[in-house]
């Protein structure tokens, strides 16, 4: 089964910011190279859009993967060694939907 997971920063020291970067680099480097990894996109900045129209986005969303696992758990069990968690970051785990 196929899940998203949801990458949200945390509150990264400036003088922590470049260490991190480079651990969270490492980290997605480590997941790709894992048979499960589909895909990772890291984002920028970006806008949201509504009914009201295009706005800048504001949330800390700055990047998902999909991975296809077995369940939950081993989703989950993916993401235990990710940087920013030890900064407040988190990650949404969430299942494809089927059709």
């Amino acid at each position: 089964m196929r899940y998203l997971l949801q990458y949200r920063a945390g509150d990264v020291p400036e003088d922590e910011r470049r260490e991190n970067i480079a651990a969270l680099w490492s980290w997605v480097d480590a997941l790709a190279a894992k048979p499960e990894h589909v895909l990772t996109v890291a984002v920028d900045a970006g806008v949201r859009v509504s009914a009201d129209g295009a706005r800048a986005a504001t949330d800390p969303v700055f990047g998902v993967s999909v991975v296809d696992v077995p369940d939950l758990d081993a989703a989950i069990a993916l993401t235990a060694e990710w940087p920013e968690l030890g900064h407040g970051g988190a990650i949404d785990v969430r299942p494809e939907l089927a059709r």
